[in-house]
């Protein structure tokens, strides 16, 4: 097997539609200037096997360099593990030989069980997991009554969250988006997390990948905010959400949650993807301890930090 770089317009070509939104070539293209350097790798034998974008920055390749996740796009997702490895091994001795470090975080396992799998599988057999995060999402394909998956004080926070007169609308105005935006902005600042992202930085990355924002009024009052890609044709990943200080007894947030479940399992999605609650590793209790009550599952999102022998 051989790894050939390729430039952004033949790597296109080869891989036109990705499995996911974030190995595209206009997405790393719209964040190129966050690395020193994009490569476009083509690992092939006799036809294509797989492509994979990384960006370059300190001596090391990282993929993602500005997203959740990134990872390998095989052109045959039920590639067999052999060859899975082959490829693995022929990338990663290219990386080495160009005296760089290899790093890949890859999206939680439910995007595609068993060809995640696999490739983690197959990663182990290279390098332990740097680390793991714990990530969370809904399952859209079973119950139509939302209450039905959540726990005791799930359903204890929503039954006194619908006391309160409230409208949950998408918000398609510049006005009513920038309001969605600074509300999760009031809320992350409040937690000494502040946006990675500016309004400006989300309306260019919903040139390349469609997506939502929503707003919830409690009271008629804007209490919550969402921000929502859909970055495959039946994954939608929550960007951004959250409220300001001061409307915590509203409970907007478990309100919030139950909206955008009925609204991506009606537009036909089977998972509604509401990231990760933890960083690097270390989990936030209380975080997962939420994303737990509200009715949506955990899974695992593995990084690998990979370095050839000096």
């Amino acid at each position: 097997m051989e790894c050939l770089p390729v430039n952004a317009s033949e790597y296109n070509v080869l891989f036109s539609e990705p499995c996911i939104a974030y190995q595209s070539v206009a997405f790393n293209e719209l964040n190129a200037g966050k690395v020193d350097r994009l490569h476009f790798l083509h690992l092939k034998e006799a036809k294509s096997i797989a492509g994979i974008i990384v960006g370059e920055s300190n001596g090391v390749w990282r993929s993602p360099f500005s997203a959740p996740f990134g990872g390998i796009t095989f052109i045959n997702a039920e590639v067999r593990i052999e060859v899975i490895e082959s490829a693995l091994d022929c990338l990663l001795n290219y990386a080495f030989s160009k005296g760089m470090r290899f790093e890949i975080t890859l999206p939680p396992l439910f995007y595609d069980k068993a060809f995640y799998s696999r490739l983690v599988f197959s990663l182990l057999r290279f390098s332990a997991p740097t680390y793991a995060d714990i990530n969370y999402a809904f399952d859209l394909q079973g119950t139509a009554d939302y209450t039905s998956v959540l726990q005791r004080e799930g359903r204890r926070n929503l039954k006194k969250a619908k006391t309160f007169t409230y409208v949950f609308e998408v918000a398609t105005s510049q006005e009513k988006k920038q309001i969605a935006y600074d509300l999760i902005k009031q809320n992350k600042e409040s937690k000494g997390y502040p946006l990675k992202m500016s309004f400006s930085d989300l309306e260019s990355t919903m040139q390349n990948i469609p997506g939502q924002y929503f707003v919830l009024h409690m009271e008629g009052k804007p209490v919550a905010g969402a921000v929502v890609l859909q970055v495959t044709p039946k994954i939608a990943q929550m960007i951004y959400w959250g409220d300001p200080p001061g409307f915590s007894a509203y409970r907007p947030v478990n309100l919030l949650a139950c909206e955008l479940f009925h609204f991506y399992k009606q537009a036909g999605f089977a998972y509604l993807d509401i990231g990760p609650s933890s960083q690097e590793g270390i989990a936030n209790i209380g975080l997962c301890h939420f994303k737990e009550t509200i009715g949506s599952f955990a899974d695992l999102k593995y990084h690998f930090s990979m370095q050839g022998s000096e």
